[in-house]
Protein backbone atom coordinates (compact mmCIF):
# COMPACT_ATOMS: atom_id res chain seq x y z
CA UNK A 1 0.00 0.00 0.00
CA UNK A 2 1.25 3.51 -0.81
CA UNK A 3 1.98 6.03 1.87
CA UNK A 4 0.64 9.57 1.78
CA UNK A 5 3.31 12.00 0.71
CA UNK A 6 2.42 15.66 1.43
CA UNK A 7 4.98 16.92 -1.08
CA UNK A 8 3.47 14.86 -3.89
CA UNK A 9 -0.05 15.90 -2.87
CA UNK A 10 0.99 19.58 -2.90
CA UNK A 11 2.66 19.15 -6.28
CA UNK A 12 -0.40 17.48 -7.79
CA UNK A 13 -2.76 20.06 -6.28
CA UNK A 14 -0.57 22.84 -7.63
CA UNK A 15 -0.52 21.34 -11.11
CA UNK A 16 -4.30 20.89 -11.08
CA UNK A 17 -4.78 24.52 -10.01
CA UNK A 18 -2.34 25.68 -12.69
CA UNK A 19 -4.11 23.73 -15.43
CA UNK A 20 -7.49 24.92 -14.22
CA UNK A 21 -6.34 28.56 -14.41
CA UNK A 22 -4.99 27.94 -17.92
CA UNK A 23 -8.32 26.39 -18.94
CA UNK A 24 -10.35 29.29 -17.53
CA UNK A 25 -7.93 31.84 -19.05
CA UNK A 26 -8.45 30.39 -22.52
CA UNK A 27 -11.97 31.86 -22.41
CA UNK A 28 -10.72 35.37 -21.58
CA UNK A 29 -10.68 36.66 -25.16
CA UNK A 30 -14.24 35.51 -25.79
CA UNK A 31 -15.57 36.92 -22.53
CA UNK A 32 -13.84 40.24 -23.25
CA UNK A 33 -15.35 40.40 -26.76
CA UNK A 34 -18.81 39.57 -25.44
CA UNK A 35 -18.58 42.10 -22.63
CA UNK A 36 -17.47 44.83 -25.03
CA UNK A 37 -20.24 43.96 -27.50
CA UNK A 38 -22.86 44.10 -24.76
CA UNK A 39 -21.56 47.50 -23.66
CA UNK A 40 -21.50 48.84 -27.21
CA UNK A 41 -25.02 47.61 -27.91
CA UNK A 42 -26.44 50.06 -25.40
CA UNK A 43 -24.82 52.96 -27.26
CA UNK A 44 -25.73 51.75 -30.74
CA UNK A 45 -29.46 51.45 -30.23
CA UNK A 46 -31.40 53.99 -32.25
CA UNK A 47 -32.31 56.96 -30.13
CA UNK A 48 -35.76 58.37 -29.80
CA UNK A 49 -36.68 61.21 -32.19
CA UNK A 50 -37.47 63.18 -29.04
CA UNK A 51 -33.70 63.35 -28.49
CA UNK A 52 -33.38 65.45 -31.62
CA UNK A 53 -34.14 69.11 -31.38
CA UNK A 54 -35.68 69.15 -34.88
CA UNK A 55 -39.29 68.23 -35.43
CA UNK A 56 -39.44 65.21 -37.74
CA UNK A 57 -42.31 63.91 -39.84
CA UNK A 58 -43.79 60.50 -38.98
CA UNK A 59 -41.92 58.92 -41.91
CA UNK A 60 -38.66 60.52 -40.80
CA UNK A 61 -39.25 59.40 -37.20
CA UNK A 62 -39.80 55.80 -38.32
CA UNK A 63 -36.72 55.96 -40.53
CA UNK A 64 -34.70 57.47 -37.70
CA UNK A 65 -35.74 54.74 -35.25
CA UNK A 66 -35.06 51.83 -37.62
CA UNK A 67 -31.73 52.74 -39.15
CA UNK A 68 -28.24 52.74 -37.80
CA UNK A 69 -25.44 54.63 -39.40
CA UNK A 70 -23.41 52.58 -41.86
CA UNK A 71 -20.36 52.99 -39.64
CA UNK A 72 -22.28 51.53 -36.71
CA UNK A 73 -23.52 48.63 -38.82
CA UNK A 74 -19.99 47.79 -39.92
CA UNK A 75 -18.80 47.93 -36.31
CA UNK A 76 -21.56 45.49 -35.31
CA UNK A 77 -20.67 43.16 -38.19
CA UNK A 78 -16.98 43.26 -37.29
CA UNK A 79 -17.79 42.52 -33.64
CA UNK A 80 -20.00 39.57 -34.63
CA UNK A 81 -17.31 38.17 -36.91
CA UNK A 82 -14.71 38.44 -34.13
CA UNK A 83 -17.01 36.76 -31.59
CA UNK A 84 -17.96 33.94 -33.95
CA UNK A 85 -14.34 33.38 -34.93
CA UNK A 86 -13.23 33.19 -31.29
CA UNK A 87 -16.16 30.95 -30.38
CA UNK A 88 -15.29 28.56 -33.22
CA UNK A 89 -11.63 28.60 -32.22
CA UNK A 90 -12.51 27.78 -28.61
CA UNK A 91 -14.89 25.01 -29.67
CA UNK A 92 -12.05 23.34 -31.59
CA UNK A 93 -9.70 23.69 -28.60
CA UNK A 94 -12.32 22.42 -26.14
CA UNK A 95 -12.79 19.23 -28.13
CA UNK A 96 -9.13 18.43 -27.44
CA UNK A 97 -9.40 18.85 -23.66
CA UNK A 98 -9.65 15.70 -21.60
CA UNK A 99 -10.54 15.95 -17.92
CA UNK A 100 -10.53 12.54 -16.33
CA UNK A 101 -11.86 13.58 -12.92
CA UNK A 102 -15.62 13.64 -13.43
CA UNK A 103 -16.16 16.03 -10.51
CA UNK A 104 -13.69 18.53 -11.92
CA UNK A 105 -15.13 18.10 -15.42
CA UNK A 106 -18.65 18.79 -14.13
CA UNK A 107 -17.41 21.81 -12.18
CA UNK A 108 -15.68 23.26 -15.27
CA UNK A 109 -18.79 22.72 -17.40
CA UNK A 110 -20.95 24.45 -14.79
CA UNK A 111 -18.52 27.34 -14.57
CA UNK A 112 -18.55 27.72 -18.37
CA UNK A 113 -22.33 27.61 -18.46
CA UNK A 114 -22.56 30.27 -15.77
CA UNK A 115 -19.91 32.57 -17.23
CA UNK A 116 -19.88 32.16 -21.00
CA UNK A 117 -23.45 31.16 -21.70
CA UNK A 118 -24.85 34.02 -19.63
CA UNK A 119 -22.70 36.55 -21.51
CA UNK A 120 -23.52 34.99 -24.89
CA UNK A 121 -27.27 35.00 -24.17
CA UNK A 122 -27.10 38.65 -23.11
CA UNK A 123 -25.13 39.46 -26.26
CA UNK A 124 -27.69 37.67 -28.47
CA UNK A 125 -30.60 39.51 -26.87
CA UNK A 126 -29.04 42.89 -27.68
Amino acid sequence: MMEDNPDVDRLISGRIAEQRRAYVDCWTTLTKLLTEAIGEAAFLRPRSPNDVSLKLSVAQQTNFEEKLKEKDRQMIKDRCVAINKELTSQAVKQEKYSVLDHHLRAELKTQNRNDILHLYDTYRQR
